[in-house]
């Protein structure tokens, strides 16, 4: 008994409208206007003009997509991805910090979440805090115990020895001498914790509406964070429990500064 066959040949037609794409549809139409302003120059006059002038616009711009299309889907795939990074709430890259820009732009009625190991004296900002204490914004700072196990981990990593201890030690004596000031010390609150590093970050916080406003970060690896790229952030979407980045620092700060103690 012969076997059926099942097996049916193609159309080769059968997917032409896979084909038939808007750029396949723009050829043509430009061909089209093209070949028929060409053909009716004596008889049409102003029209003929216009539909060769037409038709050349359009296969002219479809031969700029053809040949630029990598380019085209690279821009396109590039602008999704800031989308994307917008979305989650990352504003701009820093490549040298200025650390004294948070205190500079803070108000009366804000409050800077500090949290680091500790930032170099040498980057100058020690003004700038002065200037906001004295303007009324809340300052609390939480700075790595120099005599805690992790702190020495941290300076191992550098392979600096004592020489990052000194530095940790000269910043919180510089933070105590600022909240020890009698006019504007009482906005300054230093604590050190001994427990894990996290990342450095910098959180400015709206009191009065309870809501974080910006936020600089970076990670800790072998060099001096204070010498890294920071990345600039505002609350956006979910980051983790339906709260956004900031927010998630905010609350890590809030939850670290509980159980750390007062220099």
């Amino acid at each position: 008994m012969p076997q059926s066959n099942n097996h049916r040949t193609e159309n080769p037609l059968s997917n032409f409208a896979t084909y038939f794409t808007p750029t396949s549809v723009v050829f043509t139409i430009s061909l089209i206007l093209l070949t028929v302003g060409l053909f009716t120059q004596n008889s049409l006059g102003f029209w003929s003009q216009l539909l060769s002038t037409t038709g050349s616009a359009l296969l002219a711009s479809w031969v700029s997509v053809i040949y630029d299309r990598d380019s085209l889907v690279n821009r396109l795939e590039n602008m999704f991805k800031i989308k994307a990074f917008s979305e989650q709430g990352f504003r701009r890259v820093h490549e040298q910090m200025d650390f004294g820009s948070i205190f500079r732009i803070a108000k009366n009625g804000d409050t800077v979440y500090w949290h680091d190991t500790y930032c170099s004296l040498r980057k100058g900002y020690l003004e700038d805090v002065k200037n906001a204490l004295q303007e009324g914004v809340k300052i609390h700072i939480l700075a790595i115990d120099p005599d805690c196990p992790n702190a020495t981990h941290r300076s191992n990593e550098m392979d600096e020895g004592q020489a990052w201890i000194v530095g940790l030690r000269d910043f919180i004596t510089a933070m105590r001498n600022l909240r020890n000031d009698p006019t504007y010390g009482h906005n300054l609150e230093l604590r050190i914790y001994d427990g894990l590093t996290c990342v450095p970050f910098y959180i400015l916080f709206d009191r009065r509406r309870d809501t974080p406003k910006l936020g600089y970060y970076s990670i800790f690896l072998n060099d001096h964070t204070a010498d890294c790229t920071h990345f600039e952030i505002v609350e956006g979407k979910d980051f983790s429990r339906g709260r956004g980045l900031l927010t998630n620092f905010v609350e890590y700060f809030k939850k670290k500064w509980a159980t750390s103690r007062s220099a």
